[in-house]
């Protein structure tokens, strides 16, 4: 394999020679004085002095790789040590950087359920265990389902494994800027199975909560057409990008939500580490060779067929294409990703699946990474490339110009983006063979994969540490959509905002809202075929005497809606499938009418535009929600996402 190398090994990052000490004052202090409009209390003031500035080579490859290649200086801007002991991060705790997940990751068909209980902090590092479970003692886990799983949205998986997952959706993003951390993997680096990773994710999709990232996972493109490869795939194919660079269709209005517009927007996926353990190589020709960290950026739209970011040389080997460089090392043995799609004519010609490409690469790790920390880092510059870091070493770049517009002669798409979304950390520590081969009674358990700390660093002149920067809004969208990423009523405390442009549902899975049903004029209680829950809160939206409903299962099958009268009185009841919410008018902060006692008043989704209605059906039985056996839960939205 022909690799793009260099002469000499390029200095491209170093922690500042001089300490930051010299400099005075403490990481917050310091950035309050080289950015002084900057706001500094996402750095934690644990951080030593010598880590509040970062010197690295921001200008092109070349230059960045030449002789006396230029530093530049960024600023800490946001960090977290980890220090104190014992900490809880669920969701109800109220970290200011970080949520533990509580769920059941669907989307890669993991074996483990994520619980709060697995996160915690010790040592001075944040911990993620995974532990195996006795039999019949399983852990539980809800599912978000998204279009993908076109009728069923909800799904509880009870599973033999739980373990941890820590990101700072909502709370800690940033746009640009060298991000790191200091991680001592989990589990044996000879025996297959544990997959631990590092990355990131656009605010405007919550990983794991598929409805929320179903249209904008891994979206990073601004252009109107050009994003129909793949259709033909039918359900297994893209969906198509929920807010493109086109016009609103009529009866959609997404400035109603905060959003810009005419502006591309989506959920893309960096991923600072995927880590494969293992012996030798995989199977079959020149594959990878184990233990190994993937380094890849998940792109959407596809391109189109018989095109290819990557090129062959003389040899028929595959070798990087234009805008991409692996300047080889010797400690990190490191090699363009493997992954045959279905568009690719080898196993590194073109990596990605049906619904996304994957650029990248991966490098080989030794056995240190598995007994001691090592950092690992990512270099962003929006719009113009990425950069992949192991111990301060440079392994990988991906520019703008591997994202290039691409034809085949009868199909162009236009040139997809570096990132330019306000993005969000993740770490968690997942086991799924849907990553590879799991040696699933090698494996140790408890395991634990360690985070020592977590820091960001940009130009101080350029700051962005927001969640909801002005020329790529989240917050009201999200604020007027919470069905669509919250799915318990602990939850409902990672958003904040009201939404102010247009009515919204405060929703909860598994709770049942029992009495106030509004009445037919034959004195049966009102109820519609619904088929998702997303209009089950637009008819008690568009109906003036609706201050809740219920979305649940009948003896036949049917899910029907049931609307609360706002002035009545009902009670919640926790029952496994239906869900249930309470409306809200735009820019209200409390919910239509008095609910009971025991409602938070808090639970929220809006849809401005106009998805038809549920029609009103008779009921004998009136009431009757029974729910059968081993039916998914319910969830929120799937019919605005195909709407949108």
């Amino acid at each position: 394999m022909l690799l793009l190398a260099c002469a000499a090994a390029p200095v491209l990052g170093a922690y500042a020679a001089a300490p930051s000490a010299a400099i005075g004052g403490s990481c917050q202090a310091q950035l309050a004085t080289a950015a002084p409009d900057a706001d500094s209390s996402g750095i934690d003031a644990d951080t030593p002095a010598d880590a509040c500035t970062f010197e690295i080579c921001t200008e092109d490859y070349e230059t960045c790789t030449g002789g006396g290649a230029p530093l530049s200086t960024l600023q800490l801007v946001l960090s977290d040590e980890f220090t104190a002991p014992n900490q809880s991060f669920a969701a109800g705790a109220g970290n200011p950087r970080w949520t533990a997940g509580n769920m059941w990751y669907s989307g890669t068909a993991d074996w483990e359920a994520y619980k709060p209980e697995q996160v915690t902090t010790e040592g001075g590092a944040a911990v993620l265990t995974i532990e195996r479970l006795p039999e019949g003692q399983p852990a539980t886990g809800l599912s978000q389902r998204g279009q993908f799983d076109r009728n069923v949205v909800w799904t509880k998986k009870d599973l033999q494994y739980k373990s941890g997952w820590l990101d700072s959706w909502n709370k800690m993003c940033f746009t640009g800027g060298y991000v790191e951390a200091r991680v001592q993997l989990p589990g044996d680096p000879g025996i297959a199975g544990f997959w631990p990773a590092f990355w990131l994710m656009g605010n405007l999709g919550r990983a794991g909560y598929m409805t929320s990232t179903d249209g904008m996972w891994p979206y990073t493109y601004d252009h109107c057409g050009g994003d129909a490869v793949g259709r033909e795939f039918g359900d297994q194919g893209p969906i198509p990008q929920r807010f493109s660079a086109c016009p609103d269709p009529k009866g959609v209005n997404r400035t109603l939500w905060g959003l810009l517009p005419g502006q591309g927007r989506g959920a893309p996926e960096i991923d600072i580490i995927e880590v494969k353990s293992g012996k030798g190589k995989s199977s079959g020709g020149n594959q990878p060779r184990y233990p190994f960290t993937l380094l890849p950026l998940h792109v959407a739209p596809l391109i189109p067929e018989n095109t290819f970011w990557t090129e062959t040389d003389a040899d028929g080997n595959t070798v990087p294409g234009p805008g991409q460089y692996i300047p080889q090392q010797d400690q990190f043995w490191t090699d363009l990703e493997f992954w045959k799609g279905p568009f690719a004519t080898n196993q590194q010609d073109r990596p990605g699946d049906k619904v996304r490409d994957v650029m990248g690469a991966y490098a080989q790790l030794d056995e240190s990474f598995w007994t001691d920390y090592h950092t690992f880092g990512l270099l962003w510059q929006p719009g113009e490339y990425i950069r992949w870091y192991i111990d301060g070493t440079f392994v990988y770049e991906l520019n703008k110009e591997a994202l290039r517009a691409q034809s085949n002669g009868s199909y162009t798409v236009p040139e997809r983006l570096i990132p330019v979304e306000p993005m969000y950390v993740i770490m968690n520590l997942a086991l799924s063979d849907s990553f590879g081969t799991v040696k699933e009674e090698d494996l140790p358990y408890p395991s634990q994969f360690k985070i020592d700390y977590v820091r960001v660093y940009q130009n101080p002149d350029n700051v962005s540490t927001t969640c909801d920067p002005g020329d790529h809004p989240t917050e009201q969208y999200i604020a007027c959509n919470r069905d669509l990423y919250l799915i318990s009523e602990e939850e409902q405390a990672l958003v904040t905002a009201t939404c102010l442009g247009a009515p919204s549902c405060a929703s909860e899975a598994n709770m049942d809202y029992t009495g106030a049903d509004l009445k037919t004029p034959e004195g049966l209680s009102l109820r519609y075929n619904s088929t998702t829950p997303r209009q089950c809160c637009e008819a008690c939206q568009k109906n003036a005497a609706c201050g809740a409903y219920t979305w649940a299962q009948d003896y036949d099958g049917t899910w029907y809606c049931y609307l609360k009268d706002r002035s009545g009185s009902f009670t919640r009841t926790p029952k496994e499938g239906p869900i249930s919410g309470v409306v809200y008018d735009a820019g209200a902060t409390v919910p239509r009418g008095p609910t009971n006692s025991s409602s938070t008043g808090g639970l929220p989704a809006s849809t401005p535009n106009s998805i038809p209605g549920a029609i009103p059906v008779g009921s004998a039985s009136g009431t009757s929600r029974l729910l059968g056996a081993g039916v998914g839960l319910a969830a929120a939205a799937a019919a605005a996402v195909l709407v949108l």
